[in-house]
């Protein structure tokens, strides 16, 4: 009885392992091949960037797009909507696809809801101006707990 138990439980939780796994891959397989999320593209900037000057070994890999005005951000992969935020005067949007984040940073509005489903060029919202004058986006990307560079995650031909 307790082998019966043992067999139908791993019947019902191995679909939802295998699909992971499967989602994980399909994601995996898209790397080098992303579209950039902007159009007017003025230039593209990969950056670490330093969370705290007590502990500089804790920093973050952010790949930026510029614009000299206001487009909309387009989703650069499908996923559901993880978080939506206000950050004083700026939107932040995490979408989610099996272990993997996408963060976006620098919207001025977005219509999203946590628990949406976006598809990939799907528009977030319209970016912001920043500190020089000029428009940008952050984009963070993460597998779990990791912090990954998008930057080699973009097709690099379409902006200087």
């Amino acid at each position: 009885m307790a082998t019966l138990k043992l067999l139908i439980l791993f019947l019902l939780i191995s679909p939802c392992v295998l699909a992971q796994r499967d989602s994980a891959s399909l994601f995996e397989k898209s790397k080098g091949k992303w579209e950039y999320p902007i159009v007017n593209c003025l230039k593209v900037e990969k950056y670490e960037l330093y969370r705290s000057c007590m502990n500089p070994g804790n920093f973050s890999l952010t790949t930026n797009f510029i614009s000299d005005k206001s487009v909309n951000a387009k989703a650069i992969f499908e996923g559901h909507v993880a978080t939506v935020a206000k950050v004083e005067d700026m939107y932040v949007v995490i979408t989610n696809y099996a272990n993997y984040f996408i963060t976006y940073v620098g919207l001025i509005d977005t219509e999203l809801k946590k628990g949406d489903f976006i598809l990939r060029g799907q528009t977030l919202g319209k970016i912001q101006k920043d500190y020089d004058d000029k428009f940008r986006l952050y984009i963070y990307l993460d597998k779990g707990e990791e912090q990954l560079d998008p930057f080699n995650w973009f097709i690099h031909n379409s902006c200087p």
